[in-house]
């Protein structure tokens, strides 16, 4: 490398992108100034809410979030939420968590949820609840598809009016054929196929699947 100095003006933008480059190693709260990040806080003391489903639930809305660009730490105490454009809040209505978003009736029937805005510490929040796994599995898929197919990550979970749902009919199937080997035997064997389909339906609030081998024929009465 030669040993000539630099002139001025290059050294300067030398040292600028070298700045740059550090900051960019820095953690994601260095640069909360942009609004670019989401805390999603767990009641630690809530069973269901602490559940798997309920963590994988999670994670897929913390992947979408990735997916655009936005930063996504999981905690389970108010701290987790400071330098956040937003935090989601997983607790039930009658959690500590919950104090920054008024009073609310508890959830009853089975699989509702209800997602309501309000505040933890500074930040700006949205509650999830449930009134069991589904329901917070529903909610925060739900918060997942906003950001999956919004084109504001932030704006998409970022809550005007409380939301709250229960299923019309208990029951909710999807049925699938296996009909034919040479057709059906390689999405049958896949694994990946199944995750994908199966975390397709539970988005999609379907909570029975029914598999079937070949097809089923009315026949006329005497004829076999």
């Amino acid at each position: 490398m030669s040993n000539e100095r630099l002139p001025e003006m290059e050294r300067r933008e030398f040292l600028k992108l070298a700045g740059a480059a550090g900051l960019s190693r820095l953690a994601p709260t260095a640069f909360a100034a942009n609004g670019r990040r989401v805390a999603v806080v767990v009641d630690a003391e809530d069973r269901v809410a602490m559940s798997g489903p309920v963590a994988r639930a999670v994670g897929k809305l913390k992947q979408a979030l990735v997916a655009k660009g936005v930063a996504c730490d999981v905690g389970h105490g108010p701290g987790a939420a400071k330098f956040a454009a937003v935090c989601v809040v997983v607790a039930g209505p009658g959690s500590r968590l919950a104090r920054g978003f008024g009073r609310s009736a508890a959830l009853h029937d089975a699989e509702s949820m209800r997602m309501t805005p309000g505040k933890i510490g500074d930040a700006a929040a949205v509650l999830v609840s449930g009134a069991d796994e589904r329901g917070y599995v529903y909610a925060l898929l739900e918060l997942a598809e906003r950001v999956e197919f919004g084109e504001d990550p932030i704006a998409s979970i970022s809550l005007a009016q409380a939301v709250e749902e229960a299923p019309a009919n208990e029951k909710r199937c999807v049925s699938r054929y296996f009909c034919c080997e040479l057709e059906d035997k390689p999405w049958f064997y896949d694994r990946a196929f199944w995750t994908g389909y199966l975390d397709r339906l539970v988005a999609s609030r379907f909570n029975r699947f029914s598999m079937a081998f070949g097809l089923e024929y009315d026949f006329p009465r005497g004829v076999t």
